[in-house]
């Protein structure tokens, strides 16, 4: 665990990507209201650690899966308070066209599984229709739920890993 601060566009800190926090993160540790963000990259001549590339870090919030109660299953909880705004998690799993998701659906409901699949639009296309599937291979954000009260917002983050976009 650490704590950042966010840095000015002339510091020779590491962390201080200030061009990326000016667009898209109020502070190194919390995000904007945006619906799309494209983080940093090898591209814009970053470094590796620029505070521009928050969710390429990983999850950085204290979370626990725990038993949300008879019938309901897992949920997830921090164990501590967040400021508003601040990233929680990336819903890691596998990519696939949301055509396909019927036959997911049943072959998951035929053996007995829970399904984790998260649905959205392609960026730049409103007819292309993609989901994450984190079913089989995910991480905590499968055990994210629905609520009557939410409290988290789903934000599409393109980001790199291991020199290749996400």
């Amino acid at each position: 665990s650490f704590e950042l601060q966010p840095q000015s566009s002339s510091s020779s800190s590491p962390r201080s990507g200030a061009k990326a926090m000016l667009l898209c993160y109020r502070s190194a540790t919390v995000l904007r209201n945006y619906a799309t963000i494209c983080e940093c990259n090898a591209h814009c001549g970053c470094p590796a650690n620029c505070a521009g590339r928050l969710v390429q870090w990983g999850m950085q919030a204290p979370l626990e899966i725990y038993s949300a109660g008879a019938g309901k299953g897992f949920g997830v909880r921090c164990t501590v308070a967040l400021a508003r705004n601040t990233f929680v998690c990336e819903y890691a799993g596998e990519l696939f066209l949301w055509k396909d998701n019927d036959q997911r659906e049943e072959d998951y409901e035929s053996s007995g599984h829970g399904e984790y699949i998260l649905p959205f639009n392609a960026v730049g296309s409103s007819r292309t229709r993609l989901a994450i599937d984190a079913t089989r291979r995910g991480n905590v954000g499968r055990f994210l739920n629905h609520s009557c009260s939410p409290n988290l917002n789903t934000v599409e983050v393109f980001a790199e890993h291991k020199g290749q976009s996400r």
